[in-house]
């Protein structure tokens, strides 16, 4: 993971490798967006992510479908915490 406070350490650590005081921290400041309420406020931007997916898609054509939803989560849940298009 890289030596502590480094970059390397920074841009590879997440919720999923975090323990208590400090994932609970975390969990907190991104939980409101995830939470049941927020889902309506969400549909746009699933909306414009599944289009957007699926007009690079042709019929016949052979995808990488793993790439494809990392990528389509990336983005959609940029937008949703960030607002970034």
């Amino acid at each position: 993971r890289g030596p502590k406070r480094s970059s390397q350490r920074r841009l590879t650590g997440g919720l999923l490798t975090m323990n208590r005081d400090e994932h609970r921290t975390h969990r907190r400041m991104v939980m409101q967006p995830f939470q049941r309420r927020a889902f309506p406020d969400h549909v746009p931007a699933v909306e414009s992510c599944v289009r957007e997916l699926l007009a690079g898609w042709k019929q016949g054509d052979t995808i990488d479908l793993q790439a494809h939803m990392n990528e389509f989560m990336l983005r959609l849940v940029s937008i949703i915490l960030f607002g970034h298009q």
